[in-house]
């Protein structure tokens, strides 16, 4: 994993040959995470380096991420740069071509910091993106990043291609493992277009997390201000499909899981459940946002201890279980759950009461298969 600062994301290389590549009219799609090792966003780079830069787009949370959940900023000018900023989030193919054309722009440059999860909804909008390049024969370069779980670990179920939504647009595992930049090459492979150039991250082996890398963290999007909350996402996001709280509006998202009606065996129970890599608590908050905003909740709080050995959609699996178990209040609301699962086995395991860990080696074959198709696609050692 070398040194703090041995880790240089695909954009420090970008930069460094900015010189002698052609000085082409680009796009840049990116967020608030978009920034170099010293924290100076790629786009003020872009433009110190005399790379002409006609627009941005912006994912969910907008290009500086302080939009909240499903909402992102409408079109403006950036005012630090004057460079226009086009809203991207749910924008169709054709839509973004059109941003293209009138930007006049010759390529499109992505450095879209993802955080591991399928449900993450920045994959979706590159995918629109690389859609809409594809369409019009521009070239895409993709500066690509660490994975911040790691690349090593594949966890929860595969999504079912009759389950594709803008919370899960490839054929992934919920934690799936890939850099964007492999993301990126699956979506190619899968819609059968041109491969787009993916530039490399320097120093990075697919065991290293946000805590190994040496990276800053700028949360990609306000609920996600740690790594720590990151690698919780990838189980408790499955929370937003029930009437659980996920914790929105507090201090913690992600990293707490709670609901009005909810009692101490709940933490006492997950606690016995033996999760590895982390400590779990009694927490009690009043989260500001959510549906239970201004509510006193009382739930579980997860205090990630072993990064490496945690295992977060065993986490999450296991909360839901047994708050399922535990309170008749506790809904699983079919529709956006098995959106956000990618296909309704999981729901229906967990309504029917079945054991997490039965539920987990359920998913075994498909991971295995999973791993033995998709091997070609890694380009990072580990």
């Amino acid at each position: 994993m070398g040194p703090a600062g041995a880790v240089k994301p695909g954009v420090v290389s970008l930069l460094a040959r900015a010189g002698r590549r052609p000085r082409a009219r680009a796009a840049l799609v990116a967020s608030a995470a978009s920034v170099l090792p010293d924290g100076t966003h790629t786009l003020d780079a872009l433009v110190e380096a005399g790379i002409p830069v006609g627009c941005v787009l912006g994912p969910e949370h907008g290009l500086r991420s302080a939009i909240a959940a499903g909402g992102s900023e409408p079109d403006y000018v950036d005012p630090q740069t004057g460079i226009p900023v086009i809203d991207a989030y749910l924008a169709d193919p054709g839509r973004l071509r059109n941003a293209l054309d009138e930007a006049g722009v010759e390529e499109v440059l992505v450095d879209l910091p993802d955080v591991g999860t399928r449900c993450f909804t920045y994959v979706s909008t590159m995918c629109d993106v690389l859609a809409a390049a594809a369409s019009s024969g521009r070239r895409v370069v993709v500066l690509d990043r660490p994975n911040p779980l790691g690349g090593m670990k594949v966890e929860g179920p595969v999504l079912e291609a009759a389950f594709t939504s803008f919370v899960g647009r490839l054929r992934v595992p919920l934690r799936h493992g890939l850099t964007v930049g492999e993301l990126a090459l699956l979506w190619a492979a899968d819609a059968k277009s041109p491969e787009p150039e993916v530039v490399r991250v320097e120093g990075w082996r697919r065991p290293a997390g946000a805590f190994e890398t040496g990276l800053p963290w700028v949360p990609p999007s306000p609920n996600l201000g740690s790594p720590a909350a990151a690698y919780c996402y990838a189980g408790t996001v499955l929370v937003e499909g029930t009437t659980l709280s996920e914790g929105r509006g507090s201090a913690s998202p992600f990293e707490f899981v709670g609901a009005p009606f909810a009692d101490g065996r709940w933490a006492r129970a997950v606690r016995a459940f033996g999760l590895p890599g982390a400590a779990v608590s009694e927490r009690h908050l009043v989260p500001g946002s959510g549906p239970y905003s201004s509510r006193r909740l009382l739930g579980v709080g997860i205090h990630l201890s072993d990064p490496a050995s945690f295992q977060p959609v065993r986490t999450g699996l296991a909360i839901i279980a047994l708050a399922l178990e535990l309170y008749p209040e506790t809904k699983i609301e079919p529709e956006f759950f098995d959106a956000l699962a990618g296909g309704v086995e999981l729901r229906e395991r967990l309504t029917s009461g079945q054991d997490p860990a039965e539920i987990e080696r359920s998913w075994e074959p498909q991971l295995d298969r999973w791993r033995a198709d998709h091997c070609d696609l890694l380009i990072y050692a580990q």
